[in-house]
């Protein structure tokens, strides 16, 4: 690639921090949940999603919610925990009248074990009906990816973050269909083969992946 086109697009891109004018395009088409696809972890809070984020898959459940679902939990998986509120109906409560009714009230927290999907297997041999959530129209070098042994899916908004890149699966996972969350996360793989992303480095992984995400953005 021609270095003066870098330069190029890297001048721009300082213009319009400094002006403030940014494309329309630079707007995330985030991808949202079909109206279908249901999950145990749905009602669960922010932070055992999370949880479960960290450990590695996008759907866990209990056992017996993966038994409900006509799954079983493989022999010798290992379960991952999240907390449970414990609520108990109080009516001693200040300001209540004796006939007001119990208020639901979380007196403390238990910890669940609950599995990944990955380490379940189906009953009957029926896999759960997964929504396929692939843009119709792949981002720009998306065979960069396949030649880098990185899988790309694509899956509905956590309220977290748009995408995410692990560097132990080579994986990349997308929330939203832009260019520009594709080219943040397979810069980040990148970067890692440079100098390998740890915690006291995360601020300058995201910055580098951020400027090159941009730089890639403009020369399309």
């Amino acid at each position: 690639m021609n270095p003066s086109l870098i330069t190029d697009a890297i001048n721009k891109l300082m213009e319009m921090f400094r002006s403030g004018d940014f494309p329309a395009k630079t707007a995330y088409t985030i991808i949202r949940r079909h109206s279908g696809d249901i999950r145990p972890s749905d009602n669960w809070s922010l932070g055992n999603r999370l949880l479960m984020l960290a450990n590695g898959t996008d759907m866990a459940a209990g056992f017996k919610q993966w038994q409900l679902l006509n799954r079983r939990v493989k022999i010798g998986a290992k379960a991952f925990y999240i907390a449970v509120p414990i609520i108990k109906p109080v009516k001693q409560l200040e300001g209540m009248a004796e006939s007001d009714k119990p208020l639901p009230l979380v007196v403390g927290f238990r910890f669940s074990p609950v599995f990944k999907v990955e380490d379940t297997v189906p009953i009957d041999g029926k896999e759960l009906p997964l929504c396929d959530y692939t843009p119709p129209l792949l981002p720009p070098l998306f065979d960069v990816a396949e030649k880098l042994g990185i899988k790309v899916s694509y899956q509905p908004f956590n309220g977290h973050a748009l995408g995410s890149y692990s560097s132990s699966t080579l994986q990349i996972k997308l929330s939203a269909q832009d260019a520009f969350v594709y080219f943040h996360e397979l810069a980040h793989h990148i970067d890692n083969q440079i100098e390998a992303i740890r915690p006291g480095r995360l601020a300058v992984a995201e910055i580098v992946a951020e400027m090159s995400a941009s730089t890639l953005s403009a020369l399309q």
